[in-house]
Parts: C-alpha cells; sequence; structure tokens
C-alpha cells in the first residue's frame, strides 16, 4: 500500500530519479546542461547493469528450475514472450 509518505520512508529508486531528471530537461526551452547530460548516462548506465542482471535471471536461473521442475514432472515457469 503506498500513502504520501512513501518518499519520506523510502530511498528513490531509479525510475524516481530518471522521471525527476526527464521532467526538468522537458521543462526547459534552454539546451542540455552537461550535468543533465552526464546524469542521463549515469542513470543509463545504472539501468543496463540492471537489466543485465535480470536477463541473466532470466537465461540462467529460471531456465535451471524449470528443467528441475520438468524433471520432476512439476509445472514450469512460464515468461510470456
Amino acid at each position: 500500500m503506498e500513502t504520501f509518505q512513501d518518499v519520506v520512508n523510502y530511498l528513490n529508486k531509479l525510475n524516481s530519479h530518471m522521471i525527476n531528471l526527464l521532467s526538468t530537461m522537458s521543462q526547459s526551452d534552454a539546451p542540455l546542461t552537461q550535468g543533465q547530460r552526464d546524469r542521463y548516462n549515469d542513470l543509463s548506465k545504472e539501468w543496463d547493469d540492471y537489466r543485465n542482471k535480470f536477463e541473466m535471471i532470466i537465461a540462467n536461473e529460471v531456465r535451471s528450475y524449470n528443467d528441475l521442475y520438468n524433471k520432476a514432472q512439476l509445472p514450469a515457469v512460464i515468461i510470456p514472450d
């Protein structure tokens, strides 16, 4: 359950940082600052790290889990495309 105090109680994560950055970038007619460009590059790298971890989990751990369950003739985890 989310409340208005979530911002106070929980650290902002990647989504919040990216939304904030994109919001500040879109509110100005001026060219992007070097700081905005640098921050975007930092956040993009962080996203790439998360995406790579996710893809490894899907490719390796879920596949191993499914193989184990197939051997035991139990249902597998189905991840839609």
